[in-house]
């Protein structure tokens, strides 16, 4: 192949790609958005551990449900991404 036909050929795979590029900024995203997430749920469960007031157990337990609900659905994101991919 000449010069110019791989440049043709490679702009094409490049748009072509651009959904694949999107979902790789949207995982990095995500996984940057997962390690506080993890490192609040282990603070708060150490809290709960040693909390003695039985209404402030309940506040934690609260936002630790909250803080489970956004990593599930983020895990889950993560991997519809992923098997998307390997489609």
């Amino acid at each position: 192949m000449t010069g110019k036909m791989k440049r043709i050929l490679k702009k094409i795979e490049e748009f072509l790609d651009a959904g694949r590029r999107k979902q790789e900024k949207q995982r990095k995203k995500i996984v940057q958005q997962l390690l506080p997430l993890r490192k609040r749920m282990k603070a708060i469960k150490r809290k709960l551990k040693s909390e003695g007031d039985e209404a402030k157990r309940e506040q934690w337990r609260k936002e630790l449900a909250l803080i489970k609900a956004k990593r599930k659905k983020a895990l889950q994101v993560l991997k519809e991404i992923r098997d998307s991919r390997k489609e």
